[in-house]
């Protein structure tokens, strides 16, 4: 265990290092190193961060402010953070604990429970389950239309926002990731159905007070709880946005947490006592996978592996809000991490992966990634434009397709080059029927059926990507879209009576 080990490097040396250059030779000083100036960097005013090994908090520090207004700094303690869809996870616990309890079944059609409203049955034999709901597989598509409000708007209940926002079931349950915060909700409505608390009540009482998170809640309207700012750095000056919260609490919408909860919540994920082992197992453990090949989604967390080591993580966002937990059950060590800026701009996961890579870097050096030995063979079958399937199919807000495409084209002998799956352009080689992997060790996975194609990412189980026409590409639709504009904008010139021709 790295708290062992570096306690005993600590008293080695105390005789020739200062305090703080000792902590720096520990996994846990990497944050000290590189936060503050990867903050300042990426225009991010604060960031805490909590690290535990076992049932014992190891490191806790806060860098940078909660407010511009105030200059307050942040305190692990005392600063309370959205944790956005982290809370995802809490919901699938809280499901979860009626599962043991024999309240609620994984496989059982969720129409049973419901009773103010029922999932229209669009596949016949398919139902929605709690399984499929927990995995996002129920085929939901996905709504953003109104999906953060401001904090003092006042919220329908979640019985009726599910009643009134149902989002229209477009793939049978089961068959790719398809994220959906509305799947989520619906899964807390169950808790509220089975228990007979709403929501809120249910997680501070079985969930929250067991584990001893005293600053945290998932109660809409949001209660009044030493909440750090959330901001936007708009190119010159940090911007609030209006709205970071929303109607769908066991979605995360609201759920706010100090840092140091948190770390009791990792805890409590690592050292059975107030979950069982049967649970945690369950929670953590692989139950879909979109390729049997690649990383698999747990109920409410998803897992990668990093320099050999599985990771079971689950991330959250909201315009000024971005955190992000980590579980490493080989070490028996957890990390969160929260920021109140960098969200929609992706620093704050940029930031995220340089420092979660540098510690993890310290407590398992990363072994050399063998060269993937090519399958060889013709695969021009896999080239064409890729959509993400999380859209919404009904409303103006499908747009989202032209910002989510992924090209990918064949690249001589069993290789392929992709670009729109992370920053710039990827090269993967062919080690298995469909099957590709990077320099990196990463996998990209493609499912045919048919006429249809499906391209899964291995370091993103949550997602799903579906081949398109040369019509339905974003590339397409940009071009179409500029001519639109360019032809409006002639229009516009034309029809303005106070532009005169020039004369000869």
């Amino acid at each position: 265990m790295f708290r062992i080990a570096a306690t005993a490097a600590l008293l080695t040396v105390a005789t020739v290092l200062s305090a703080p250059a000792a902590q720096a030779a520990t996994p846990t000083g990497v944050f000290d190193e590189i936060l503050p100036r990867s903050l300042a960097e990426h225009h991010i005013l604060g960031a805490a961060v909590v690290v535990v090994e076992g049932d014992e908090t190891v490191f806790s520090a806060g860098y940078g402010v909660s407010s511009v207004d105030t200059q307050a700094k942040v305190d692990p303690s005392r600063t309370g953070f959205l944790i956005n869809s982290v809370g995802k996870s809490i919901a699938a616990t809280a499901a979860m604990q009626l599962v043991e309890q024999g309240k609620l079944a994984l496989d059982a059609d969720v129409n049973t429970y419901l009773k103010s409203f029922k999932i229209p049955e669009t596949f016949p034999g398919r139902p929605v389950t709690l399984f499929s709901l927990l995995t996002h597989t129920a085929g939901f598509e996905d709504r953003v239309y109104r999906m953060f409000t401001p904090r003092d708007e006042k919220l329908p209940s979640l019985a009726e926002h599910l009643a009134n926002e149902m989002p229209t079931r477009v793939r049978p349950p089961g068959e790719v990731a398809l994220y959906s915060n509305y799947g989520f909700a619906l899964a807390g409505h169950l808790v509220e159905l089975a228990s007979g608390q709403s929501y809120a009540d249910y997680v501070r009482q079985h969930i929250f007070e067991p584990a001893g998170m005293k600053d945290s809640s998932v109660a809409q309207p949001t209660p009044d709880v030493p909440l750090a700012t959330g901001y936007r750095w708009d190119g010159s000056a940090q911007v609030v946005p209006p709205a970071n919260f929303g109607p769908e609490p066991p979605a995360g919408d609201g759920n706010v947490a100090t840092p140091a909860d948190m770390g009791r919540y990792l805890s409590a994920n690592l050292v059975p006592g107030v979950f069982s082992r049967s649970l945690l197992d369950q929670l953590h453990g692989a139950r879909f996978r979109n390729d049997p090949r690649l990383p698999a989604m747990g109920f409410g967390f998803s897992e990668r592996y990093l320099n050999g080591l599985r990771m079971v993580e689950k991330t959250g966002d909201s315009p000024g809000f971005f955190s992000v937990l980590e579980l490493i059950p080989e070490k028996n060590i957890g990390v969160y991490l929260a920021f109140n800026g960098g969200a929609f701009s992706g620093d704050a996961a940029a930031v995220t992966a340089e420092v979660l890579k540098a510690f993890v870097d310290r407590l398992q050096p990363a072994a050399p990634v063998p060269t993937p030995v090519t399958l060889p063979g013709d695969v021009s079958r896999f080239e064409g434009s890729y959509n993400n399937t999380r859209l919404d199919y009904d409303s103006f807000t499908k747009v989202r397709a032209l910002a989510g495409g992924v090209t990918v084209t064949a690249d001589g002998d069993g290789a392929l080059t992709t670009s729109g799956l992370g920053e710039g352009t990827r090269r993967w080689t062919q080690t298995g029927p469909g099957l590709f992997t990077d320099a990196a060790g990463e996998r990209l996975a493609f499912r045919e059926s048919g006429a249809e194609m499906s391209l899964f990412a291995g370091d993103d189980p949550n997602s799903s990507y579906e081949r398109t026409s040369w019509l339905g590409s974003p590339s397409t639709h940009l071009l179409i879209l500029g001519i639109a504009l360019l032809l409006l904008l002639g229009a516009g010139v034309v029809a303005d009576p106070r532009v005169r021709p020039a004369r000869p």
